[in-house]
């Protein structure tokens, strides 16, 4: 639970007369939602039984609040205070932001000695930076700038790439790995949990689900090497509303310590999107397109020249 990653109290609890949303969800983005934080029950719970007699729930009604960044929803007054209390405590937890343990990852699994000199089947399993949304045309995205680089180190390369714009983490599992193929000599590029932080998904579900990811790429590519990247600071983009920059770049920072710990478990190298979007942060603004959230072709030559040292290691 993010409370517990946090290092705040875990005593919560969360009562429904009537309940019409799952239980776990609720309690899952209650803790998420950094309610549990410094925020003494007695205040939170006449707000919660104010949000239930209105039949949504104050976990529900805030993550859609935020989806929609306040835009085209209905404000009571008992839902601006709840949420004016829930954002009070999301951004007391952003002095909570955990250390960059993906720093400590030095190593992954390259590809096998029978590799060497041969073509390399590149696989690139992700969201909308997979499939390159953003860039002005398809060859200046990420996946056919590293097809490139590859084809041009190991003559014969392959590249398919099964990104899913919008995909969370889950979704990607779901959808893309079924079509994840063991071919000899493959390389797997994994970009995935950006939705995850603009989606609010809580990290320990999202720790869950990158760990399946990895866990079922491993199983149906158990010789491929594997690189993944972590995620920028999400929190930078200009679409996001001020007041939840910080949640946004907290749950970043989360979430990629979630990446890096599943790296070191499956043998993957770690590609440190986080430091390249935080370095001259001011800059790095002009590399997002048009929509405020996708590298542009700056952006996407940036984001490919931080993954080729990596790229090199696995091949090697």
């Amino acid at each position: 639970m993010f409370a517990h990653e946090l290092a705040c109290s875990p005593n919560v609890a969360f009562f429904h007369e009537d309940v019409v949303r799952e239980q776990r969800f609720v309690q899952e983005d209650l803790a998420f939602l950094g309610i549990l934080n410094n925020v003494n029950m007695r205040l939170v719970a006449p707000l919660v039984a104010r949000v239930n007699n209105d039949s949504e729930s104050l976990a529900f009604y805030t993550r859609h609040l935020f989806k929609n960044n306040l835009r085209r929803v209905g404000l009571s007054s008992n839902r601006i205070i709840s949420v004016a209390v829930v954002l009070a405590a999301l951004l007391a937890c952003v002095s909570c932001s955990p250390e960059p343990s993906w720093l400590t990852v030095q190593h992954g699994r390259a590809l096998p000695a029978s590799c060497v000199r041969q073509p390399v089947h590149v696989t690139i399993i992700g969201d909308s930076l997979a499939a390159g949304y953003g860039a002005s045309v398809a060859s200046k995205n990420f996946a056919m700038r590293l097809s490139r680089y590859v084809a041009a180190r190991r003559q014969g390369s392959t590249l398919v790439n099964l990104g899913i714009p919008g995909a969370n983490t889950r979704r990607i599992a779901q959808q893309e790995l079924p079509r994840l193929k063991n071919a000899d000599c493959a390389l797997v590029v994994v970009i995935a949990g950006a939705n995850d932080v603009q989606q609010y998904v809580a990290p320990s579900r999202f720790g869950a689900d990158y760990d399946a990811l990895l866990s079922g790429i491993r199983q149906r590519a158990p010789r491929a090497a594997l690189v993944v990247t972590n995620l920028p600071d999400v929190g930078l983009s200009r679409i996001i509303m001020p007041p939840v920059k910080p949640i946004i770049s907290t749950l970043a920072a989360f979430d990629s310590n979630a990446i890096a710990r599943a790296a070191d478990k499956y043998g993957a190298w770690v590609v440190d999107l986080w430091t390249v979007s935080r370095l001259d942060a001011r800059h790095r603004v002009q590399l997002l397109s048009r929509d405020g959230i996708h590298p542009n072709d700056e952006g996407y030559a940036v984001m490919a020249a931080a993954a080729y040292p990596m790229i090199d290691r696995a091949m090697r």
